[in-house]
């Protein structure tokens, strides 16, 4: 498909064997774009699913949406290869499953027309579909209750003279914009990370050492659509895949060492109160193959005796806390023990 020249915007979608979900978003920015002038970029990082495929399944035929199969794997290398293919001055990175509107380009545009060196992502709350789905189950309810808690902006942050506009010390990329030309200067996203889910955390930090201003704009609140990932099963797996990210960002970014996450989840050191020691002995116990099994069946048990919801959610809340050890152990004997000096 030809592209055409002068672009105001180009919007890119990383995707990965979600073409049901992507096809959504795609017609909702079809309909978001309509007087804007804007590019679609998907890059598609199936291997097994070709271009033609799911230029047929999402009936594109429209001049300003190209299709591309991702050269290597991962969000990151993903949303820099749609980078390179971009012809607009802004960057709009979504995941393929955020629904945009037309309210979210506009005020990605004015963002980026007043503010030269910045980054901005927007709110976001899960599709209807996806918080009646989620209001059916406890884990759902747990789902409800506490993700959306750490995403605002706080006041003392706020941006003096504009409207919910905050600067914040961390980005994600599910809805991130940025100037095409900043992008490159920082040279894309790291495409080292193991899994997906830390390597914005690291673009955002090089740019704020960089002296980029990083924005939460809280006029914009996208739809989060993961319905293919409401189970707890999906839930778990992401805890721990995505916190071994995190062990690769703290020995890039040191600092970050002081952390709870690190300090709780590193072998016992001498230094360590002897609370913390009995902590770490813990989880180490029952991370393994079957103190773990046990525990699984346990919070399954209660689940299907359905206890109360207030006992549910911190079983939950403990199960992900074992989840994310786990993760965060394996990267950390694989990445990071033989340089750690704590």
């Amino acid at each position: 498909m030809a592209k055409i020249n002068a672009m105001l915007i180009s919007i890119i979608i990383p995707t990965y064997k979600r073409l049901e979900i992507l096809k959504e978003t795609y017609d909702h920015l079809i309909g978001a774009i309509n007087g804007i002038i804007a590019e679609i970029i998907i890059v598609n990082d199936d291997k097994t699913t070709s271009v033609l495929e799911i230029v047929a399944f999402l009936n594109i035929n429209t001049y300003n949406t190209i299709v591309v199969n991702n050269r290597n794997y991962g969000a990151a290398s993903a949303r820099n290869l749609g980078a390179q293919l971009a012809t607009s001055k802004i960057l709009l990175f979504i995941d393929d499953d955020i629904i945009v509107d037309a309210n979210t380009l506009l005020n990605v545009l004015y963002l980026h027309e007043k503010f030269d060196r910045a980054l901005s992502t927007p709110l976001w709350e899960y599709s209807e579909l996806v918080k009646k789905l989620l209001t059916k189950t406890t884990f759902g309810r747990y789902k409800l209750a506490y993700d959306y808690a750490p995403i605002r902006g706080k006041i003392e942050y706020k941006i003096p003279g504009e409207n919910k506009l905050y600067e914040v010390e961390s980005l994600a990329s599910f809805c991130l914009s940025i100037k095409a030309s900043h992008y490159k200067e920082l040279n894309g996203m790291d495409e080292n990370f193991p899994y997906a889910g830390c390597e914005d955390q690291d673009f955002a930090e090089r740019a704020k050492n960089l002296g980029f201003t990083l924005i939460l704009d809280e006029n914009i609140i996208v739809k989060h659509n993961e319905i293919d990932r409401i189970k707890k099963k999906n839930w778990l797996t992401r805890q721990f895949n995505g916190v071994q990210g995190f062990v690769f960002l703290c020995q890039k970014f040191p600092e970050r060492k002081v952390t709870a996450m690190w300090t709780e989840n590193i072998p016992v050191q001498k230094k360590d109160s002897q609370k913390l020691k009995i902590k770490k002995i813990a989880k180490f116990l029952i991370r393994q193959k079957l103190p773990l099994l046990l525990f699984n069946l346990i919070v399954t048990t209660c689940e299907k005796a359905c206890l109360p919801q207030i006992l549910l959610f911190k079983l939950y809340t403990v199960q992900a806390g074992i989840y994310l050890n786990k993760g965060f152990t394996k990267s950390y004997n694989k990445n990071a023990h033989s340089s750690h000096n704590g």
